[in-house]
């Protein structure tokens, strides 16, 4: 089974400029679902320039905070992710994963992400890697587009605006159903 398969509730969203992903991710939370955002920038920051209410905050950091995830070991976030979404239904946002590479290796980054979209999945929840991709080497972006399927981030806003317009309270789909998944690599410096 490929790992495609295997995870298919983890998907890398491709970001340029202006930044999208924390858009994206407060517009799937519109429906009430919980949320856990993990990124580089301070919980407050995020929060207001983004306008996210609601969902819990990691900051990947080595700096010591209740909030804090040290970059260097990827056990703490499995940990806390899984305590999270013991009995609940989860959406996770990653924005982070170049610093995570540049403490940890590849492998060992694509197995956590891998171990998360399944702990994830018990509960019908899904992971969003938000990555830049100029920010990655070509060999490791072509490693992470192998192992999971992707979105425009840009794209997805467009469309998360066109469905919450013409939602109406009927029964919920997946989160990332109906999205638009890339088939080549797009950057624009």
């Amino acid at each position: 089974m490929s790992t495609k398969e295997t995870v298919a509730n983890v998907t890398i969203m491709v970001e340029g400029y202006p930044r999208v992903g924390f858009k994206a991710f407060s517009n799937m939370l519109v429906d009430g679902s919980a949320g856990v955002c993990i990124s580089r920038l301070h919980p407050d920051y995020v929060a207001e320039k983004y306008d996210l209410k609601g969902p819990k905050f990691y900051w990947l950091t080595g700096n010591r905070s209740d909030v804090a995830i040290s970059p260097k070991s990827l056990s703490p976030m499995l940990k806390a992710i899984k305590q999270d979404s013991r009995d609940t239904r989860l959406l996770v946002f990653l924005d982070g994963l170049e610093y995570l590479l540049l403490w940890n290796d590849m492998k060992k980054v694509l197995a956590a992400m891998i171990e998360l979209g399944t702990m994830l999945d018990r509960n019908g929840g899904e992971l969003f890697i938000s990555i830049d991709p100029l920010t990655l080497e070509q060999v490791d972006l072509d490693r992470i587009y192998a192992a999971f399927p992707r979105v425009m981030a840009m794209e997805t806003v467009k469309e998360q605006a066109q469905q919450i317009a013409s939602t109406s309270p009927g029964g919920a789909a997946p989160v990332g159903a109906g999205l638009a998944v890339s088939k080549v690599s797009t950057a624009s410096p």
